[in-house]
């Protein structure tokens, strides 16, 4: 049997409950919810790509703060054996200068040189290190 209301089109069998058009709150809840959980992940990810780029930024730094204090041996910091450090705004470097354990061969015996290794250690307040090595060749004293 079947139930007719208003229009000849609105016709449902009888016996079923009459819904209104809409969400019950069962619904509305449950997609609340749900939202509320995909912007949590969301605002969480975003939190940490925001703490990754910090901690590049600081890396860059302190690697750009280490070559510049390589940069200065020979100009400000004496090209001779021995361990200078220093601290400039939220830096605090340290630089070893020794002879090199690396022999020159044949070159050496026809030029009076020196290997020197030089090392470059800066760390800054964050608790970000970068050390660098490297190598020159210097005259040796007559």
């Amino acid at each position: 049997m079947y139930e007719v209301t208003g229009k000849p089109d609105n016709v449902r069998p009888m016996g079923r409950a009459r819904r209104d058009h809409g969400f019950t709150l069962i619904e509305v809840l449950v997609a609340f919810t749900i939202m509320a959980t995909m912007l949590l992940a969301l605002m969480q990810g975003m939190s940490q790509g925001l703490r990754a780029i910090d901690r590049a930024q600081n890396r860059q730094l302190v690697v750009e703060y280490a070559r510049n204090t390589l940069a200065l041996v020979g100009v400000d910091i004496p090209l001779e054996s021995g361990v200078y450090s220093g601290e400039a705004d939220d830096h605090v470097w340290e630089v070893s200068i020794s002879p090199s354990p690396y022999a020159l061969g044949p070159v050496a015996d026809r030029y009076p040189m020196h290997l020197l290794s030089i090392e470059v250690h800066v760390r800054d307040n964050r608790g970000s290190e970068q050390y660098l090595t490297t190598m020159r060749l210097i005259e040796a004293a007559p």
